[in-house]
Formats: C-alpha cells, structure tokens, sequence
C-alpha cells in the first residue's frame, strides 16, 4: 500500500482544464477527488478532507503551491513526530524568491502577520532564523501538517468563527493551550503564489 494518499478537495471549479487534469489522475489510486461545491469556506473545507483522510499525518497544502524538494513531504512529516510539536508549518518563497512566510507573529499588522515578509529568501536574517527550525506563535494553512490525534484533540479548524482568514492561527493558538508547539521546518521550502486561486481577502 501506499504511504501516503492525495486528496483534492475541489470547492466548484469550473474551468474545463482542470477537470481534464483531475481525469489525467483517475489511474493514481492514491489520490481521491473530493468535491464540496458552496461557499467557500476554507476551514470546513480543510476539516471535511481530513474526515476522509486515512494517513495517521494530515498534511494541508493550498493549490497555488509548488514543490521544489523531493523530500519536502517527509521532512515535513517527521516533526511531526517529536515530543511537544503541535503544528509544523515550512518556508514559502514568492516566485520572485523573496520572502512569503516563515512564521507569524501576533499582533503584527493588527491581528497576525508573516515575519519578514517580503526579505530576500536567500538570505539567513537575524542570527539566522531563516535558516534555523523554531518555535512561532503560528504558520499558515497554505501548507501545515499535524497527526491526526492533535488535530482531533482540537476538532480541527474552526469553520464557524474562522470560514476563510485566521483559522490557521486560531488552531496553532487552540494546540498552544494544550501545551503543544508550533514550528517552521526551515529546510522544507515551497514556492507560494499567495491567493492565486482566490485573490486577496479570499485566501
């Protein structure tokens, strides 16, 4: 069997080219196609594919991410397995290579922001962080993973409070009252057109 399954959970698309290329992975019995027409709701959309998950490690990927390392999904996952870890979040570059996301910070722009966004991605900022696996208050959904035990623990997102923005920070933030951390694996990296699907204010 194989070790891990893809699950598309497609949210009313309707552009013709993308159900060609969900007809182009019919063979692959390791990916499902999800569809969950409506409003859209990113955290019940999120909660909905992982009922229907069977992995023991849900990861959660926005589809205007690229992936740029082979291993990036094992390198992910393994932090997952560490005593105290919550929430595993990665670095994400704009197709520009700067900076998109390596963590939020609380209170920054005045609810929570990405740290250092915008900065050269190359580069290791102040003593090294970027390059560096630490705790932050929070990463984005765009690409997360936890086991399924924390994210049960918790009852996953929040789709009543949180239908499209913040409902990653207020799950890391849930995970934290339970005593679990939140971390950026800095050596996964991925390459995020940042609401490319949805445009800005929509996720």
């Amino acid at each position: 069997s194989p070790s891990f399954e893809v699950l598309i959970i497609d949210n009313g698309s309707a552009d013709e080219a993308t159900w060609e290329f969900y007809r182009s992975l019919e063979a692959d019995r390791r990916i499902r196609l999800l569809e969950a027409p409506g409003k859209f709701n990113f955290s019940r959309l999120c909660n909905q594919a992982a009922a229907e998950a069977r992995g023991r490690v849900l990861v959660f990927l926005n589809n205007d991410t690229v992936v740029t390392q082979p291993d990036w999904l094992s390198r992910l996952a393994c932090w997952t397995d560490r005593p105290g870890i919550g929430v595993v979040g990665a670095k994400l570059l704009y197709p520009s290579g700067r900076l998109q996301h390596c963590g939020l910070v609380l209170g920054l722009g005045g609810l929570a922001a990405h740290i250092d966004a915008g900065e050269p991605g190359d580069q290791p900022g102040y003593l090294g962080r970027r390059d560096t696996p630490h705790e932050v208050a929070a990463v984005t959904g765009a690409c997360l993973a936890v086991t399924r035990a924390h994210f049960d623990s918790v009852g996953g997102f929040d789709g009543e409070g949180f239908p499209v923005e913040l409902g990653d920070v207020d799950f890391c933030l849930r995970l934290g009252e339970r005593g679990l951390r939140t971390v950026v694996a800095t050596d996964v990296v991925l390459v995020h057109h940042e609401s490319a699907s949805r445009g800005r204010g929509r996720r």
